[in-house]
């Protein structure tokens, strides 16, 4: 009897995890285009309460967020890469590095910036 009711117990702990592992990733995935909801907390705890500017929070593609007092611009700068005028595109910021093009959505709320590259 009582294995049966520990049974229980341990597989409505596993299905509630599963579940809140679903909806976490569903969350983050909206916000940030990112699935991981730990690389997304991290980075949103990063922000809030540390002097980071900006954190990587994603590799490919590449997304960052960053204080909404940070500059992408500047940020590029510091990686070579110039702000592209010739970019007509309002919808993204397109940078020139030589050859190299990188194109950079920015998302802004009232406390953070989400930077995500795109093709």
């Amino acid at each position: 009897m009582f294995k049966s009711h520990l049974k229980k117990i341990i597989l409505i702990i596993v299905l509630i995890f599963v579940i809140l592992s679903g909806v976490f990733s569903f969350i983050s995935y909206q916000m940030f285009s990112v699935l991981s909801p730990f690389s997304s907390f991290l980075g949103i705890a990063q922000i809030y309460y540390t002097d980071t500017t900006q954190v990587e929070i994603q590799q490919k593609p590449r997304v960052f967020l960053a204080k909404t007092t940070t500059s992408l611009d500047e940020y590029m700068a510091t990686k070579g890469f110039t702000l592209n005028p010739l970019n007509e595109d309002t919808t993204f910021s397109s940078y020139q590095n030589g050859d190299i093009t990188e194109k950079v959505i920015v998302t802004n709320t009232e406390k953070y910036s989400v930077w995500k590259w795109i093709k």
